[in-house]
């Protein structure tokens, strides 16, 4: 890939739902700093995801637009990016809200074909939960969200959603598919946490 004329490596990454994450060390480039879209940083804390060793620690995160990554001749256009502290760069799932991707194997090529109608437009709600050992909690959290503002923590547990419960299902992956495929944060607008034994409703929607 390259980025206003900078360019590295990166993996195309299906365990990762951003469109695009980028290694510290390449956003640190000037020309890579030069494409990230003025006022769109937010920073936050929490762990960067999961990997086969188990779940990263946590450390200072970080999301923003990006304009003007290309793969190979194809100008991805803007889209949404975040940092990681490990190389390589990633290219994750998000980027099929904008384009349909194969993968050629025995060409070594990955083709990217855009879609015909508009990208669905997600808004990242500020905060992002994973199923950690059978419950879900609160990995993710970024300064000035409604999330933030209303009171969520990092390491709450939630125990609803939009007043639904987050059971344990009989079926070991079916929190982890819930989580990945429904994508609960991004349309919550009550989150209810336990702490201290007591269950505390919060509006993290904004309105």
């Amino acid at each position: 890939y390259s980025i206003c004329g900078f360019e590295d490596r990166g993996l195309f990454d299906t365990g990762s739902s951003d469109s695009v994450t980028l290694f510290s060390q390449a956003a640190g480039n000037r020309q890579v700093k030069k494409a990230m879209v003025r006022g769109t940083l937010r920073t936050g804390r929490g762990s960067e995801g999961v990997s086969a060793g188990g779940a990263g620690e946590e450390t200072d995160l970080a999301r923003f637009e990006l304009e003007g990554m290309k793969i190979g001749a194809v100008d991805l256009g803007r889209q949404a990016g975040t940092l990681r502290q490990v190389p390589p760069s990633l290219l994750g799932l998000g980027i099929l809200d904008s384009y349909r991707v194969t993968l050629d194997y025995p060409g070594g090529r990955i083709l990217f074909e855009p879609r015909e109608g508009p990208a669905r437009g997600r808004v990242h709600p500020g905060y992002a939960l994973r199923d950690t050992g059978g419950r879900v909690q609160v990995v993710q959290l970024y300064k000035g969200s409604a999330a933030a503002k209303a009171g969520l923590k990092l390491q709450d547990e939630v125990v609803e959603v939009d007043g639904k419960p987050v059971a344990d299902a009989p079926e070991p992956c079916a929190t982890v598919r819930w989580l990945a495929e429904a994508r609960p944060a991004e349309t919550a607008q009550t989150l209810t946490v336990l702490r201290d034994g007591k269950r505390v409703r919060l509006n993290v929607s904004g309105r």
